[in-house]
């Protein structure tokens, strides 16, 4: 009888949690509803309703999402869906700190309640773009790795763990392609950091790249998917090189020719804005003759070049820079990128959801943001911009917990389990287009859990007790 009522009652108590990480988004979903559909992915479901896939951003997700935003009566019910899947992931994170003692009862109630809670996650989760699913699905992996980190690495000898950490890591890089970092850092770490499990190690790690080639292979050429276009990876050599002509920088003869093939003096010189490289990569393209006309420029323009790039990027790394983080840009309905695509080929169901006239409920959730920071209150306005819709905080973060982990000595589990949120932070100073708080959001869902597995591990050394990571 006993062991019924204790059933009943961890039954009932993980009904809870499941309960208070759902229950706030649902509530802003049936606010806001139907939701947001980012503006870029509607671009990815309208090609796939007229045949015409592009893998400018994930057809994985896009293929997922279409049953549920093209198919459906209503985009809004992918908003379910997600919502679910965070509700899952975050669940999942927080049954393991409870069983492994990370966190009492209590513990997983208020995480529960802060994950519930938090402005950026419930605004986030309707916001219908792979970057959500993404950066909700690091959950999952930071778990994963922490267990490797637990185990010294014993546990990649268990097969279905092995697998699982494939389709969870092939998730990830098919996703978002920049995510590919992740697995190639792991794969050096892992390699070197565990010896005795080195065959395991190769398995899983070819494995992924493997299965990523394929699947890659079958998009372009067996689905006819267009390709991602290289200039995806230019922005900031485009946008350093377009600051060069502005600013009448030293252009070397046979630069000059190479670049002004591409387009004109003035042309460069135009397509400069500072805090965007979109104008800047627009038709570039990935060649050898392009990299070492962008190494020769900065060769001589070492100024201009770092200038270019602190003002596309600063965001990434200064608290309160006072631009734009574009929040608002996501949140705002652009029928155009479904009706271009779309043209007269979609359902007229699916066409007659796409309207730039937002309900005053829709503009009241997308205006969150800005409606706090209308209340001008000491301090908690402060704080609320500081924390919860920053760029620069993840960065920040990952640099003070990694001092705090090397003076407490246990940097190299702190480097190991953060190494996914690094990757993708180095991926966005490398890459990103627009300093855009929906890229840095990436790292923010994981950010819960690394505070309360540091805690954990300064608490076991104070206590003098056996560190189990």
């Amino acid at each position: 009888m006993n062991i019924i009522n204790e059933k009943n009652n961890s039954l009932a108590f993980s009904i809870t949690i499941f309960l208070l990480l759902s229950i706030p988004s649902l509530i802003v979903w049936l606010i806001s509803y139907p939701g947001f559909l980012q503006a870029d992915h509607q671009s990815t479901i309208a090609g796939i309703a007229v045949g015409n896939p592009s893998q400018w951003h994930s057809l994985l997700w896009g293929f997922f999402a279409y049953i549920f935003i093209y198919l459906s009566p209503s985009y809004g019910l992918y908003g379910l869906v997600q919502i679910c899947f965070f509700s899952i992931c975050t669940y999942y994170a927080i049954d393991f700190f409870l069983k492994e003692k990370i966190i009492n009862g209590k513990g997983a109630m208020a995480l529960s309640l802060f994950f519930g809670l938090c402005p950026t996650f419930f605004l986030y989760n309707l916001l219908y773009s792979s970057d959500i699913i993404f950066a909700i699905s690091l959950i999952p992996l930071i778990i994963f790795l922490i267990k490797i980190d637990q185990s010294e690495g014993n546990i990649l000898t268990n097969i279905i763990f092995d697998l699982e950490f494939i389709s969870l890591t092939l998730i990830l890089v098919e996703l978002r392609k920049n995510a590919l970092l992740i697995p190639f850092l792991l794969f050096f770490i892992f390699i070197f950091k565990y010896p005795k499990v080195r065959g395991r190690v190769l398995f899983i790690f070819i494995s992924i790249f493997l299965l990523f080639g394929i699947i890659s292979f079958l998009l372009s050429y067996g689905l006819n998917a267009q390709k991602s276009p290289s200039q995806e990876l230019l922005s900031v050599p485009a946008q350093q090189i377009a600051r060069t002509f502005r600013d009448n920088g030293t252009i070397p003869t046979r630069e000059w020719d190479n670049l002004t093939k591409i387009r004109s003096a003035d042309e460069w010189k135009n397509s400069y804005i500072a805090n965007t490289a979109d104008p800047e990569k627009s038709g570039l393209s990935l060649s050898l003759t392009f990299i070492h006309d962008w190494i020769v420029l900065g060769w001589h323009n070492p100024r201009i070049y770092w200038y270019a790039y602190r003002d596309l990027m600063s965001p990434y790394w200064q608290l309160s820079d006072g631009s734009d983080p574009l929040i608002q840009l996501d949140f705002t309905n652009s029928p155009a990128f479904t009706t271009t695509v779309c043209k007269s080929s979609c359902r007229k169901e699916y066409i007659s959801q796409m309207t730039a006239k937002q309900s005053p409920r829709q503009i009241q959730i997308s205006l969150l943001r800005t409606r706090v920071n209308d209340w001008k209150m000491p301090i908690v306005t402060d704080l609320y911009n500081l924390v919860f819709f920053n760029r620069a905080f993840p960065l920040i973060f990952l640099l003070v917990s990694l001092g705090i982990a090397i003076t407490r000595k246990f940097a190299r589990s702190f480097m190991l389990i953060t190494l996914p949120l690094i990757a993708v932070m180095a991926s966005l100073l490398l890459f990103s287009p627009v300093s855009s708080f929906r890229y840095a959001i990436q790292i923010y869902y994981s950010i819960p859990l690394i505070i309360i597995w540091m805690i954990f591990r300064m608490n076991q050394s104070k206590r003098g007790g056996r560190l189990v990571y």
